[in-house]
């Protein structure tokens, strides 16, 4: 099966020295949930920013359901970033619009809104036990509820791909467990799930792990670290 997101001698720095990749590369197709793993300033989240068009790598290429990421063309970036479902590590919500608009926000962007947009904003809501909470500002939440209020807002509209950065650290026991088991059923749907961790600490049923390591994407397995 041809990946669904792929990238080839990713080569990304900042000033002075730093190097964050060195022809990393990765492979992730439809159905697969994957997983980075790497300490903090790794470059996890660069790594995201990245296939999200946010930033910009200095060599390599970047494919995602086999076109090239369009470095060259700002208007492109528009229909490339509604392609990928992105869960924030920082959240990125409105404070000025209740939990339901922020959850319901990618519909505006897109031509195609459900017939029955409230039923499914409420759906989502529902699943990770917010209902309740849908009239309140992202500020009246805790910040494990803001995490998934952003995972809610990222899954809604199916995209092929999921970015979940550290989607699970700010969450307890019993919300990571939902959170994760809703990632996972995103990959049972077809869809390509990345999501970074600083522990390596996934307990998903099947999962492939990569490890950031001095520039580059080492390894794959199939069961989690010990």
């Amino acid at each position: 099966m041809a990946p669904l997101l792929l990238i080839k001698n990713l080569k990304k720095s900042y000033p002075p020295q730093r190097t964050v990749f060195e022809r990393a590369s990765l492979a992730v197709e439809p159905g697969e949930l994957v997983a980075v793993c790497g300490p903090s300033g790794a470059g996890k989240t660069t790594l995201f920013d990245i296939i999200y068009l946010s930033e910009r790598p200095e060599g390599g290429e970047l494919f995602l359901e086999g076109k090239l990421a369009p470095w060259n063309e700002p208007r492109a970036y528009s229909a490339w970033r509604r392609r990928i479902g992105y869960i924030f590590q920082d959240q990125k919500l409105f404070y000025d619009r209740t939990v339901f608009e922020n959850v319901a926000l990618p519909f505006f962007f897109d031509s195609q809104q459900p017939p029955h947009l409230k039923q499914e904003v409420e759906k989502w809501l529902s699943a990770v036990g917010l209902f309740g909470q849908k009239e309140k500002s992202p500020g009246e939440l805790s910040l494990g509820e803001r995490t998934l209020v952003t995972l809610c807002r990222a899954l809604i509209t199916s995209p092929p791909l999921i970015l979940a950065d550290d989607p699970l650290s700010n969450l307890d026991t019993a919300r990571a467990e939902v959170a994760l088991k809703l990632l996972e059923k995103e990959a049972e749907a077809g869809r390509a799930v990345i999501l970074t961790s600083a522990t390596g600490n996934v307990n998903a049923a099947k999962v492939k792990f990569y490890f950031i390591d001095r520039g580059q994407l080492l390894g794959e397995s199939r069961e989690g670290p010990t």
